[in-house]
């Protein structure tokens, strides 16, 4: 039996920019029938799905007791890993920014820009979960919004 690992990576871009579109629309309508706040707060309780998964999946790349850089580190190591092209840019002990070059939201991000909501929390989530504290996350600049990349500001709270 095939799986989707089986397909080549033209098919899984395919694949991957239908689902945009698919949980775009399923947005989109949503604000239709219910109003615009409503599909945040379902991107919002998405958010933090995701962040566990992130989390889980950055746990697998460290070794020993996580920490504020440990977790940045990983998370940069899997933004290359997935072909998004991350980078370190500032680490001290309570603040750190990381860029992400590629948007993996593309045109989906342009026609609904708060979708980023959906990425950004579940970044958040991810941080908080894995340091057992509180972590601020700002999206200071913004692929979708025209910035040459996506740049992101974690503090300890």
């Amino acid at each position: 039996m095939e799986t989707i690992d089986d397909l080549p990576k033209e098919k899984l871009r395919e694949l991957y920019r239908l689902s945009l579109d698919i949980f775009v629309t399923t947005l989109e309508s949503l604000e239709e029938v219910i109003g615009k706040k409503a599909p945040l707060g379902i991107v919002r309780l998405s958010s933090k799905k995701l962040g566990d998964h992130l989390e889980a999946t950055l746990r697998e790349k460290i070794d020993g007791k996580w920490t504020f850089k440990k977790f940045v580190e990983a998370l940069v190591v899997y933004l290359n890993e997935i072909g998004l092209r991350g980078e370190l840019v500032k680490a001290s002990a309570d603040e750190i920014i990381i860029r992400k070059h590629i948007c993996p939201l593309g045109e989906a991000g342009k026609r609904y820009p708060n979708v980023c909501v959906y990425r950004v929390g579940a970044l958040a989530e991810a941080a908080g979960k894995a340091l057992n504290k509180a972590v601020e996350l700002q999206h200071v600049k913004n692929i979708i919004k025209g910035d040459r990349y996506c740049e992101f500001v974690l503090r300890l709270r």
